[in-house]
């Protein structure tokens, strides 16, 4: 069949991603990096920056080898995806004003954050934290380890914790149901106790920070807190508002809970 009459060559192998090229004499094949194929691979990371190595080289018929080098030669690194806390429309708005009181304080002086007791609570289960990428058994043969989950009997732990410039505070087991009554309890009876330690000076100064919770919102909660850090708490409803869904703006990180 003259050249012109021929039909196209339909086989995805021969498209401008898939030039091969055969080794002599060794029967290995090897498809040439061609500046298209790169290209081609460039475009696809950059219409969806979450794609894997290897569902790039699934497509193109690749090796995730290949494609680490094509990306490697962009200076595209893989960076890991942040659990970030989900806001409102109208949080922003909110947050900005704490943040710009926050640096006026410390403008005026430098140690101010040293006198804030940022506290929070977590609420842990019987499961706990398990990350299979950094779990590994080394065995001569796959000793096909296990984890039990999803367990019939559960409970939960709420933990609450504090910190106040050097000191940690806690953690504290909370009862597993708090209610306003309950910390308020906490408040005037535990609290001070976990306080002994912290050096006088910064106690006479210092500043108590919590978050929006119903626990913390109720009256009888704001007039103790009025009366033990007279306009010097921060909170819902507080002399100074605490911005709702904020953990990222306290010192507090708990990698699995409930902020």
């Amino acid at each position: 069949m003259p050249p012109d009459q021929q039909k196209p060559d339909r086989d995805p192998r021969n498209s401008p991603w898939q030039r091969e090229l055969r080794f002599e004499g060794t029967g290995r094949r090897r498809i040439a990096r061609t500046p298209i194929f790169e290209e081609g691979v460039l475009h696809a990371v950059d219409q969806t920056p979450g794609t894997s190595v290897w569902a790039l080289a699934a497509s193109t018929g690749r090796s995730p080898t290949t494609i680490h080098r094509v990306l490697q030669g962009a200076a595209l690194h893989p960076f890991l995806v942040q659990r970030v806390q989900s806001l409102q429309p109208d949080d922003p708005p909110r947050r900005v004003p704490f943040a710009q009181w926050f640096l006026n304080q410390i403008a005026a002086d430098m140690h101010f954050a040293s006198f804030v007791l940022f506290c929070d609570e977590a609420t842990f289960s019987r499961e706990g934290v398990f990350n299979t990428h950094n779990a590994h058994m080394r065995a001569l043969n796959n000793p096909h380890s296990t984890r039990p989950r999803a367990m019939q009997q559960r409970f939960t732990v709420n933990v609450w914790a504090g910190i106040v410039g050097d000191s940690l505070l806690g953690p504290y087991i909370l009862p597993p149901r708090l209610d306003s009554h309950k910390y308020l309890v906490f408040l005037q009876e535990v609290l001070p106790e976990l306080l002994t330690d912290v050096p006088a000076p910064i106690r006479r100064r210092m500043w108590f920070q919590q978050d929006g919770v119903p626990s913390h919102y109720a009256r009888h909660v704001h007039e103790h807190l009025d009366r033990t850090f007279p306009n010097r708490w921060i909170g819902r409803g507080g002399p100074v508002a605490w911005p709702p869904r904020s953990p990222d703006l306290s010192p507090l990180d708990f990698f699995s809970g409930v902020l």
